[in-house]
């Protein structure tokens, strides 16, 4: 039905002739593994001449990129998001204007859901986790379309790619002094380092965050700092062991295209940087996962993890709970 009414409004799909060799060319591929044959089991990851088809053969030759992309990915994810999107870029297939007839979540999960699956609502998480990270896949909010134009996430992240690493480390320490604040025990003076010329022999107790360039790696010079101190007892380290310098630039590249949108599309960045800034934030905490403390036989090293839990529905207030 897809193909007879809406990809045949394409002048270059022939009703009869390209339906009956699409049902063919699926029917086979499909041989004794269906019930019966949907739109979602057209195959345009392991079949070239269905891939060829549904791009250059309906005139779409830079749908190509999609495939190659979104619809790939969406295989490496599970079976259910390639249902989803297959049939979200076939029906998107049309003569005219894609938005103005694009699928709701109703039309979406009609395309795919089949009579096994207990709960076909299941296809609306499919769904949103597709729009998480797809490039060609797009929404107003209510409806949804596939189409050669870049999307916000693409948008997002082509602004992150040009994002410099010296920008996103300002980003990062900025945090950090932030966290030391909120991390350090009663009666423990949070000091930033980031090498250990930082380091100061005093009789206070301070906690000592490493930020980026310190050398986490080099445990040794660590030790002969300790070794060397008067007031040992008083030094307290708390290491990371990655910098999320990827989930910064985001962080970076959010703020300035918030600021650069208007309207719906300002709205929709707005939403899609909430779940980037709460990434960037538990990636952060979670990498400062070693306490190294005075010990009778030197600096001695412990393990933290930081789990989150009741997160919610708001990625905003998740992110300042774990803050």
């Amino acid at each position: 039905r897809t193909l007879y009414e809406r990809t045949s409004s394409i002048p270059a799909f022939q009703r009869t002739r390209d339906l009956i060799y699409v049902l063919a060319k699926v029917a086979h591929l499909q041989k004794g593994k269906k019930d019966f044959l949907m739109i979602s089991d057209v195959d345009l990851l392991k079949d070239e001449e269905l891939k060829k088809f549904f791009t250059g053969g309906v005139d779409r030759e830079t749908y190509m990129a999609i495939i190659e992309r979104d619809i790939k990915m969406a295989r490496e994810k599970s079976e259910k998001h390639y249902a989803v999107a297959v049939a979200l870029y076939i029906y998107s297939l049309i003569g005219g204007d894609v938005k103005k007839s694009a699928a709701d979540r109703a039309t979406v999960r009609t395309l795919v859901a089949r009579p096994s699956d207990t709960d076909p609502h299941i296809y609306d998480t499919v769904l949103d986790e597709l729009l998480e990270f797809a490039w060609y896949i797009d929404t107003d909010g209510s409806r949804f379309w596939v189409s050669a134009e870049p999307n916000l996430n693409k948008m997002l992240y082509e602004e992150a790619s040009v994002v410099g690493e010296d920008v996103a480390r300002d980003v990062i320490l900025e945090e950090v002094e932030k966290m030391a604040k909120r991390v350090a025990p009663q009666g423990f003076v949070p000091v930033v380092v980031t090498s250990l010329e930082d380091v100061k022999d005093e009789r206070a107790f301070k906690l000592y965050v490493a930020a980026p360039p310190f050398s986490v790696e080099n445990g040794e010079k660590m030790s002969k700092v300790f070794d060397r101190a008067v007031y040992k007892n008083s030094m307290y380290f708390l290491l990371y062991s990655r910098v999320p310098v990827e989930e910064a630039k985001f962080v970076v590249a959010c703020d300035k295209l918030i600021k650069a949108l208007e309207g719906d599309r300002r709205e929709r960045m707005r939403q899609i940087c909430q779940g980037r800034r709460l990434n960037f934030y538990v990636s952060l905490y979670r990498s400062y996962d070693r306490l190294a403390y005075p010990t009778s036989e030197g600096l001695k090293e412990t393990r933290l993890s930081i789990e989150l839990s009741n997160v919610g529905d708001d990625p905003d207030r998740a992110a300042n709970r774990l803050r």
